[in-house]
């Protein structure tokens, strides 16, 4: 409850300054497999991924989105921040996609630890855990740009 009280607070005074926050400010890092060779991607690469309208990283290979559980904290700054969207506009996303044959959602795991081995385990995967989680070798954070 601290949390997501000091979260909404901290939006409320970036929304009342004007300022952008970094990935890492909003409480997330993004991660991918230490093997990709890409470490800086564009928020709007990123938001591309992660809405299925890319699929590939910019060396070629094949991108596999991450998330967390609809219920993170994390989740939700990612959303906000990166996506522009609330967790309830992207379920509303993802349910027109998925009943029209489009596509279906991104593949998700419950926490970051779950995140960490998946990324680990898979060279494309994209994902983002809380800024304060420690990084394994296998897993490399990516720097996100505006």
């Amino acid at each position: 409850m601290r949390c997501a009280r000091a979260m909404f607070l901290l939006s409320v005074v970036t929304a009342l300054s004007g300022v952008q926050l970094g990935a890492a400010d909003a409480g997330f890092v993004l991660i991918a497999n230490s093997a990709n060779p890409v470490s800086e991607l564009s928020a709007d690469a990123v938001a591309r991924f992660y809405l299925k309208k890319s699929r590939r990283w910019p060396n070629g290979g094949g991108v596999t989105p991450v998330d967390q559980s609809a219920t993170s904290l994390v989740r939700t700054a990612f959303t906000r921040e990166v996506l522009g969207r609330t967790i309830g506009e992207m379920r509303d996303y993802w349910l027109k996609q998925t009943l029209s044959g489009a596509d279906v959602p991104p593949v998700s795991r419950g926490a970051d630890a779950d995140v960490i081995d998946f990324v680990a385990q898979d060279a494309g995967a994209i994902a983002y855990v809380s800024a304060a989680t420690r990084l394994p070798a296998e897993v490399k954070a990516l720097r996100v740009t505006r």
